[in-house]
C-alpha cells in the first residue's frame, strides 16, 4: 500500500477564458503528475469582490485601445 500524501494549499482562484481554474504550484509537478487522482476540498477563506458586468467589458475595451502598435515579423502578411 502507498503512503498518503498531503498537501495544504491557499490559493485564489484564476480565469481561463471563461473558466474558474486552480492552478498548482510548478514545485509539485514532479510530485502530481497528469492523471493522478487527487482528492479537492474547497474551504473559502475570503470572497471575491462582486464586479459588474458593465465595469468588466469596459476594462477589456481600455486594454485594447491602449495595445501599441508592432510591427509585423518577416514574413507575416499585413
Amino acid at each position: 500500500m502507498t503512503e498518503l500524501k498531503q498537501f495544504i494549499l491557499t490559493k485564489k482562484i484564476a480565469k481561463h477564458g471563461r473558466q474558474a481554474i486552480i492552478v498548482l504550484p510548478k514545485i509539485l509537478e514532479g510530485k502530481l503528475p497528469p492523471q493522478t487522482l487527487v482528492k479537492v476540498t474547497i474551504d473559502v477563506l475570503e470572497d471575491a469582490p462582486k464586479v459588474a458586468a458593465s465595469e468588466s467589458l469596459v476594462s477589456q475595451y481600455q486594454i485594447v485601445s491602449i495595445a501599441p502598435k508592432m510591427k509585423p515579423l518577416r514574413g507575416d502578411r499585413v
